[in-house]
């Protein structure tokens, strides 16, 4: 009885669900903007312009909008007088139109407010893509191609490939591939009419280009990703595929001797938990730079290995009093310099310049979060006192440490912009009535030049098993460093006494380390008789008035004319020092 009640049930929860999974009806709004990122995702960027005027709104201020720049959930593109394509996070393309203007409000959701735009979607892609307008809302499938325009209070709607669902508060409806269809906000979507798919203007052509396919030797199977094929072009103009006997395929980039990963872009505060995500101006630093690794080989170029993985930004971070310094990360996730090989200085060798500190970028810590590129702004870390105070770390600065969301120069330092760590220069300020040194500039002291010289290439021997990078410290990693290079006071030793009894000093009685040494009178030896005489001629032994020598106590102090102990008793037998 009870199993026939249990299917009755579940037959009625069938027939209801049915028809609601049929039906089509408007999708439930995307996450808040803060929510829609998750570590790992992500966001959109432009990847093409053609033309000037583009800009990005971003809590509530206008910033130009250059390739590579990201589209951060929430801001506002408004193409200009240009065309312009945006790469989604799962591999979409959406390319604007003259005074085009569109809105990234999530994943999975964007809204187009003026003008035309052309979206073509990876048959990759797992969910439909949903484009609002005045009008109504498109869910576009994966594997097509789609035009909308605004014009007015109208929206089209023409297919070239795939399909797409129409939503109104008034109706649905379908449109296959060669099909379009006009919405207007309040009115019965329309039943989908035949137009012309292989029609093409200016704009479409331009948007429609295919990227070339990949260059000989490339790993065909990274560029089957989207996200990695709308830059196969780019690839195959700016560097060349080498085959790496332990790595695989690998791309050298075509650069300068000087240059470095993570050097000519900015750094912009990304997702919830504020993160940095490193933004190149390189054509290929988005791909680069958020997937795979980087390493140098032995003649001293630098090569990327791909990967699928995305991250803000796949760097070591060392921060100090004054400075901000980071280092890209090589194979298994180690950098590809460690910052303890930077601090030891190990200078010219022969055969070639075995500098570490090519791998580093390091900047005064007030230029820091600016969108400017952060190699104008580099300082050599060679030039620097007091390295050691840097600390390690795999997390980025705190957000305080960078300009405000709200443009540059807005620091979050307090009322006046006091910055705890001092200006350019590394002037660190620890309290009222003065400074303690901190990490500066020792460029003044080479007379020779050799520090100002150019650094030449960098050759980077195989990391040492088993690390694994050092952990993020508890505290705040610019705290411990201000305590690393604060001067401390000496310690006060404590007054000795000496007993009556001839015993010496006891251990309590003994200097505290770090007390200046004192100089003590020797104890009253014991009377002793003198040795018999030998049968060869040899020195007289010094008379018993003269002391002996004091037994070591290895906790006193050195005398500061012999450098030897003052031999404060402690019961132990003295031995002499070689």
């Amino acid at each position: 009885m009870n199993v026939q009640v249990l299917a009755r049930a579940l037959a009625v929860v069938v027939a209801l669900g049915v028809p609601a999974l049929g039906s089509a009806q408007p999708e439930a709004a995307g996450p808040p903007p803060d929510q829609a990122v998750q570590p790992g995702e992500p966001p959109p960027h432009l990847i093409r312009l053609e033309g000037s005027g583009a800009q990005v709104v971003r809590d509530g201020t206008a910033l130009a909008l250059e390739p590579g720049d990201p589209v951060l959930f929430g801001d506002r593109v408004d193409i200009g007088a240009a065309y312009g394509q945006v790469l989604w996070s799962e591999g979409s393309r959406v390319a604007l139109d003259h005074g085009g203007r569109l809105e990234a409000l999530a994943p999975d959701l964007l809204a187009l407010t003026a003008g035309r735009a052309f979206v073509q979607r990876p048959a990759s892609a797992t969910a439909v893509l949903r484009v609002d307008t005045p009008a109504g809302s498109f869910l576009l499938a994966a594997g097509g191609e789609y035009r909308l325009t605004i014009d007015g209070e109208e929206t089209t709607l023409g297919v070239t490939r795939g399909q797409a669902e129409v939503q109104t508060g008034m109706g649905a409806q379908t449109v296959a591939a060669g099909q379009q269809i006009a919405v207007r906000d309040g009115l019965t979507p329309e039943a989908p009419r035949r137009f012309n798919a292989a029609g093409y203007d200016s704009f479409i052509a331009w948007a429609s280009a295919p990227a070339g396919a990949p260059a000989a030797g490339a790993p065909l199977d990274t560029f089957q990703d989207p996200r990695f094929e709308a830059y196969s072009d780019v690839f195959n103009r700016e560097g060349a595929w080498e085959t790496d006997p332990q790595l695989g395929a690998v791309w050298f980039p075509t650069v300068g001797a000087d240059w470095r990963p993570y050097a000519d872009g900015y750094w912009q505060a990304y997702g919830p938990q504020s993160q940095w995500l490193w933004v190149g101006r390189d054509a290929w630093s988005w791909p680069t730079h958020h997937f795979g690794r980087w390493g140098v080989n032995g003649r001293g170029r630098w090569y990327w290995t791909p990967g699928r993985e995305w991250a803000p930004a796949w760097v070591s971070w060392s921060v100090g009093p004054g400075y901000i310094g980071w280092t890209p990360l090589g194979s298994q996730n180690r950098p590809v310099s460690s910052w303890d090989s930077v601090a030891q200085r190990r200078g010219v060798y022969p055969g070639g310049t075995l500098d570490p500190s090519r791998a580093w970028t390091v900047i005064p810590s007030d230029r820091f979060g600016e969108r400017d590129r952060m190699r104008l702004h580099a300082v050599d870390p060679r030039t620097l006192d007091n390295l050691s105070a840097f600390v390690s770390q795999r997390t980025g600065p705190p957000g305080r440490y960078g300009p405000g969301r709200g443009g540059a120069g807005a620091y979050g330092y307090g009322a006046g912009g006091t910055r705890p760590y001092g200006a350019g220069g590394g002037t660190a300020v620890y309290g009222p009535g003065g400074y303690y040194g901190g990490v500066r500039s020792r460029t003044g002291d080479d007379t020779t030049g050799e520090l100002r010289r150019g650094v030449g290439p960098t050759r980077v021997g195989p990391p040492a098993p088993g690390y694994g990078g050092p952990t993020p410290p508890p505290e705040d990693p610019y705290e411990r460093a201000q305590r690393a290079v604060a001067p401390r006071s000496p310690q006060r030793a404590p007054r000795p006494t000496t007993s009556g009894s001839g015993a010496g000093t006891s251990s309590e009685t003994a200097p505290a380390r770090g007390a200046s040494p004192q100089r003590r009178p020797p104890r009253e030896a014991p009377q002793t008789a003198p040795p018999p005489a030998a049968p060869e001629p040899r020195p007289t032994p010094p008379p018993a008035a003269e002391p002996a020598p004091p037994a070591r106590d290895r906790t006193s102090p050195p005398d500061a004319a012999t450098g030897r102990s003052t031999g404060t008793s402690t019961g132990r037998k003295a031995v002499p020092r070689p």
